[in-house]
């Protein structure tokens, strides 16, 4: 199996994790989830490994757990650093899984920050849209227009 193979090729421990994380990469992105489930817990909540968090948030979303996704991408991006990719899947997860507000929270920081992903702008507006805030919303829609 694809692990078996990573995990031969390394010879040392910081290198066994990295291939144990980028071969769960692979199996969420082939719905093995017992595979992926069963990696993970190889890395306690105090190995502050962000991108175990996100696999572990990827997992929980695929799996409908709304607050071990949510938890899990949260861990994630307070362990930094910062990145916008971070920040934009956070929002899209903490969207799907009906936690707007903090959803509108990571996006109101890519905007502030200059993010060139229209997306961004995007969902804001429909977040503006949504609460009846009308000029914001037309901003967002022609930021993300000029994009």
């Amino acid at each position: 199996d694809l692990q078996s193979v990573a995990q031969s090729a390394c010879r040392g421990a910081a290198c066994s994790e990295v291939a144990t994380l980028w071969t769960t990469q692979v199996d969420l992105q082939q719905m093995r989830m017992t595979q992926a489930r069963n990696a993970l817990q190889r890395f306690d909540k105090q190995a502050r490994v962000p991108l175990a968090e996100i696999l572990r948030g990827r997992l929980a979303l695929f799996e409908a757990d709304a607050v071990a996704a949510a938890v899990a991408y949260e861990n994630a991006v307070n362990l930094g650093p910062g990145r916008d990719g971070l920040w934009y899947e956070t929002a899209q997860a903490l969207m799907a899984l009906g936690f707007e507000d903090r959803a509108a929270g990571y996006l109101r920081r890519l905007s502030r920050v200059g993010s060139r992903e229209a997306d961004v702008y995007y969902l804001l507006a429909l977040f503006s849209a949504s609460r009846h805030k009308d000029q914001d919303a037309e901003n967002h829609l022609t930021a993300a227009w000029r994009m």
